[in-house]
């Protein structure tokens, strides 16, 4: 006995296709509502406008002295560092810098968000205002460089005419005292009657002047020096020791992860050697590589990195403290050479009368006073030239922008939200798909049961249930003589003559299928039997029109012979065996030495028996009778029958070890299969015989192709009425709602 297998046991492309042809609904509907969420919610959602600008921020480390020639007055001039690009970009941020661009603008405190960053590794910054007010977001962006500015450029400033008032001080102060030298060393000539004292100790005098000022500046330089530590220091520690820092590299991850797929795509070609690319070791491998690669193509290309390092400024910092501790170790040498120098000269002017050394004194003190003035003067307009020359550290180097709409986005959002939609409504399509029990499509059936659809019997009304009738026989019969075809086919090369038809549970259409199947069988000319083994509820005798009685249970009790309780039908090959009496246990009596006794008497008599069994899982005749015959046909109805159902009935009759030929999908609605592209061409192809050529004479009305064919039965059993009209044969009678 050959048994017929199927292999489709995977879930095809197409399959999800049909899937989303049923339950387009539910798709169309999850599409519409998440889609109009993202509507509202875009067109709800309050505008906002972006402003940029962009801005210059020289960060070297250069001093800038307008007058670095004497260390007492490069004091006042001496610019320290406007700092790197992060600390400037601190400073933007701050809440004193804001409040003031806030007060400068007009604009409301806390309606703009700010947003600055570093253009690539260059000094230039990107500026970027947002508000909901376009106005208000230009206005302040235009105003925030101003204040920036300011604050950059004050201190600068401020130092600056400092040191101009300083100088004027001091022109002051050297004027009146060269006056009152000169007063001085015009009394003492007068006295002395020497208006002038000798070359030598004019010399002496003057290097002892000249020490003694150097003196004086080396102190000087000696407590600048030391200001300059401790402010260097003060700085130091006022200056974080972290700052956090911004990179934006490739995102690693993909590259390790395309490290990934390359070995298991690697892994999988060694794989094909050993299995074929349906194997599940390969499906397995299959798998992870399909999902590596969902996980690549949702990783970001980039990833910003926000590391928290030490502050490059302490470095600059730390070098200027050592140099500012060299500088003061150096000039604390140099002071102290200076005196002893000048111990030196007092030595020699020791030697010289007091009233020549105080002469020459004044005479060099004059000349000093008069230099010095001098000086200070030409200092004062030199700092008002390098002030008004020297350039901003900050440079706006591109206005502010009209500021333009950012957020939101309607275009990307109603995309975003259509897609998101129909992902949504395919899973919930799937989520539904797997949630449904009921057999939908013929690959549920053939995924459930291993066998493959052998017929497809469409849903007709019960007034159409007839095979043979002028006007509604034409697609039902096709649909049945397809299913003869295939049954033929299925058990070609076998010598299955006994056939068991039965059903998952009552009402999928079974007993019609047995007697339609039979009728069909019988018009392709082979003896066919039809035997009512349903016991319980019996229906076969109704749909031939024939007695129930005598039938099967008298048979196998001995109270009737075979023969006598074969009963023709109106189909010249076709004979019923009814139930006869329904017995208390009609397992056992199916089950009985006497049933298989039958069995074989029945496949003496016909080429075909067809065995029209109790549903499958409403009792244990059906097990019990599919091990006795030769093969099982399986009627499925769409759309009702549960695959939990058909996937118990099919342990049993795995268990029975019974041969199932194939599955009979019953009460198909075209509008529910449409999706099965070839029972859609089946069916319409079925239809094609449902018009035959108009019955001449009879205006409107067309004859069935099998007139003449039922015309020539009847003559033949002599059924025909005086005037030549065929009597009506009721055969395949519908049973309940097509059952």
């Amino acid at each position: 006995m050959q048994t017929v297998t199927w292999s489709s046991s995977e879930i095809s492309l197409r399959d999800y296709v049909n899937i989303i042809k049923r339950r387009r609904l539910v798709i169309i509907l999850a599409a519409l509502v998440i889609f109009a969420v993202g509507a509202v919610s875009t067109y709800l959602t309050q505008p906002v406008y972006r402003s940029t600008t962009r801005m210059l921020v020289d960060a070297g480390n250069r001093q800038y002295s307008p007058y670095a020639g004497d260390p007492l007055l490069s004091q006042f001039f001496m610019q320290s560092n406007v700092g790197d690009i992060n600390t400037q970009i601190e400073i933007i941020k701050s809440e004193g810098v804001m409040a003031a661009a806030y007060r400068e603008s007009g604009v409301p405190p806390g309606s703009v968000s700010i947003m600055v960053g570093q253009a690539g590794q260059t000094s230039v910054l990107d500026i970027a205002a947002e508000s909901t007010n376009p106005d208000s977001a230009r206005r302040l962006l235009d105003a925030l460089p101003r204040v920036y500015v300011k604050n950059i450029t004050w201190n600068r400033k401020e130092e600056i005419n400092n040191a101009i008032e300083f100088m004027r001080l001091r022109v002051k102060e050297e004027t009146e005292q060269l006056q009152a030298v000169q007063a001085e060393l015009q009394k003492l000539r007068q006295l002395s009657k020497v208006y002038s004292v000798s070359e030598g100790t004019k010399e002496m005098v003057r290097l002892q002047s000249e020490t003694t000022m150097n003196i004086r500046k080396g102190e000087t330089a000696v407590q600048v020096s030391d200001a300059t530590l401790r402010a260097l220091e003060s700085q130091r520690r006022a200056t974080p020791e972290w700052v956090e820092t911004r990179e934006t590299i490739t995102n690693p991850e993909i590259a390790k992860t395309e490290e990934t797929i390359a070995a298991l795509q690697t892994q999988r070609s060694g794989m094909l050697v050993l299995f074929k690319p349906a194997a599940p070791e390969v499906q397995e491998l299959d798998a992870r590589i399909a999902a590596l690669r969902q996980r690549v193509s949702l990783m970001p290309a980039t990833i910003t990195l926000t590391r928290k390092g030490r502050n490059p400024a302490l470095d600059a910092l730390d070098t200027e403290i050592a140099r500012a501790r060299r500088q003061l170790l150096g000039d604390r040498l140099q002071l102290q050479a200076l005196r002893t120098h000048a111990a030196k000269i007092n030595q020699t002017l020791a030697g010289i009368s007091a009233q020549d050394i105080r002469q020459a004194r004044l005479e060099a003190e004059a000349e000093r006073h008069k230099s010095a003035a001098a000086q200070f003067s030409r200092n004062i307009d030199d700092l008002s030239v390098r002030g008004k020359a020297a350039p901003d550290p900050v440079r706006v180097i591109s206005a502010p922008r009209v500021a333009v709409k950012v957020a939101p986005r309607t275009a990307s959002n109603l995309l975003y939200a259509a897609v998101v939609g129909l992902l949504v409504g395919i899973c919930l399509a799937l989520l539904q798909e797997y949630l449904d029990d009921r057999v939908n499509a013929p690959e549920d059936a053939r995924r459930l049961m291993g066998v493959p659809v052998l017929g497809f019997v469409p849903l007709v009304e019960e007034s159409k249930a007839r095979l043979i009738r002028e006007a509604h026989g034409g697609s039902l019969l096709e649909s049945y003589r397809v299913l003869r075809t295939n049954v033929r086919f299925a058990t070609v090369g076998t010598e299955s003559t006994a056939m068991l038809v039965t059903s998952t549970v009552p009402g999928e259409g079974k007993s019609l299928t047995v007697a339609n199947l039979a009728v069909a069988m019988a018009l392709d000319g082979r003896s066919v039997i039809a035997v009512d083994t349903d016991l319980r509820r019996p229906t076969l005798h109704q749909k031939f029109d024939v007695d129930q009685r005598p039938g099967l249970t008298n048979v196998l009790v001995g109270n009737t012979a075979l023969d006598d309780a074969l009963q023709e039908t109106a189909i010249p090959g076709l004979r019923v065996l009814a139930t006869g009496p329904l017995p208390p246990n009609p397992a056992e009596l199916l089950n009985s030495p006497a049933m298989r006794n039958l069995h074989a008497m029945l496949r003496e008599r016909a080429d075909v028996v067809i065995y029209d069994s109790p549903p499958f899982l409403a009792s244990a005749d059906a097990q019990v009778l599919s091990a006795d015959v030769d093969g099982v046909l399986y009627v499925v109805q769409f759309g009702e029958a549960r695959k939990s159902a058909i996937r118990h009935a099919n342990d049993l009759l795995a268990q029975a070890h019974a041969n199932l030929l194939g599955i009979v999908f019953n009460k198909i609605t075209l509008s529910g299969i449409r999706d099965d592209y070839y029972y859609y061409g089946y069916y319409r192809y079925y239809r094609y015989y449902d018009y035959a050529p108009k019955v001449e004479g009879e205006k409107g009305r067309r004859r069935s192709r099998h007139s003449e064919y039922e015309a020539m039965l009847a003559a033949a059993e002599g059924r025909t009425t005086e005037d030549g009209a065929e009597e009506t044969t009721a055969i395949a009678k519908d049973e309940e709602s097509n059952a």
